[in-house]
Order: structure tokens, then sequence, then C-alpha cells
């Protein structure tokens, strides 16, 4: 399995149990969208070995915002989370 790089700013990149941390944190609001959001994520981490990046829309960008700002203790548990959620509020500013 490899990591998932997200194609915004400094391409943020997340190893395979960091992406599955975020996965889950997504899944967890089981609405349409964020099931949806969850998958494409995941399908990044389970297609081939090198990271390939995730484009991400604006409402899907936010999304991630919104699950790593509901448990902000997370983003230091992960410390990988940090850079990402960093990135993902610098794109929603942009």
């Amino acid at each position: 399995m490899r990591g998932v790089a997200f194609a915004i700013g400094s391409r943020p990149t997340l190893a395979p149990e960091d992406a599955q941390a975020l996965v889950a944190l997504i899944a967890a609001d089981a609405t349409p969208f964020t099931v949806r959001l969850a998958a494409k994520i995941n399908r990044s981490l389970l297609d081939g070995n090198e990271a390939e990046e995730v484009e991400l829309e604006r409402d899907e960008l936010a999304e991630i915002a919104d699950a790593l700002s509901v448990d902000p203790k997370l983003v230091f548990e992960v410390p990988a989370l940090k850079p990402l959620y960093d990135e993902v509020v610098a794109a929603l500013q942009d």
C-alpha cells in the first residue's frame, strides 16, 4: 500500500496509516458526500505503488477541514495531519 498525496499547496503526503486515519474520520460522518470523499482517498491509497495526487474540490477541502477541526487533538496525535490541515485551510482562503 502506498501513501496519498494531495494536489494542494506543497503537495502534503500522508503515509498509509495516516491516510487510513483520515479516511475513518471523514467516513464517520456517514453522509453520501463523506462516504464518497473517503472512498476517493481510499482508492488512491490502494492503487499502485507510488503516491498519486488526489485532486480535491472546494467542498471536499471544506469537509476535510471540518473533520479535522471536530477533534483538534487528532491533528497533534497524528503529526502528518497538521501539515495537511494547514494546507487545506490555506487552499480554502484562496
